[in-house]
């Protein structure tokens, strides 16, 4: 008797087993022949793409009246400003079998979308699961204070130029307050390690 499987192996023992590695989604036969009968079983061996997983962030604008989508800091990957009381939406839309958890949130299914009202700097870390990958994606908000709009309704350009300092001067305060606790915490963890 006679036992082969194609593509790519050939010729087989009757009994035993193979390893080979797959890059793409193959489809496998197995011919067993002897003397008197002849079978043939196809096996179709799909690779699953894992991709990384990516989050949108826009903001809800009420002068324009439509949502308009966020670019993260350059600096900071995943890192967003949004103003006060202002609508975000994270929006996802994962093509891939497996687990989407916030630690937050909870569970949530692979599309979807989490609405909220910005108050304060918010963290959220996601995680997706799958058989052989665990992938996590931090995104901040830092929150801040539109001047223009806690200030009465008859701003000048001066103390429109003021506002936009405030914002400027509050944003920086946070970078170096960020910095600092970045600082800090390679310290402790040097330490930790002698």
């Amino acid at each position: 008797h006679e036992i082969t499987i194609s593509p790519l192996l050939g010729q087989v023992a009757s009994v035993g087993n193979e390893v080979i590695k797959i890059e793409k989604s193959k489809k496998f036969t197995i011919e067993a022949i002897n003397k008197d009968f002849q079978t043939k079983k196809s096996l179709l061996v799909r690779v699953i793409e894992e991709k990384e997983i990516e989050f949108y962030v826009s903001v809800f604008d009420p002068v324009v009246n439509e949502e308009i989508p966020l670019n993260s800091s350059s600096i900071n990957k995943g890192t967003y400003a949004v103003y006060f009381d202002q609508e975000v939406k994270i929006l996802w839309s994962i093509n891939m079998m497996g687990k989407l958890v916030e630690t937050k949130i909870g569970n949530l299914p692979l599309q979807g979308n989490h609405t909220f009202i910005a108050q304060k700097d918010e963290e959220f870390l996601f995680t997706f699961k799958t058989i052989n990958n665990t992938q996590s994606k931090r995104i901040s908000f830092i929150i801040f204070h539109d001047e223009k709009v806690l200030a009465s309704n008859q701003i000048d350009s001066k103390d429109e130029n003021n506002s936009n300092q405030y914002i400027i001067k509050q944003w920086l305060e946070k970078v170096v307050n960020v910095v600092k606790n970045l600082i800090v915490s390679l310290k402790n963890g040097f330490k930790n390690k002698d």
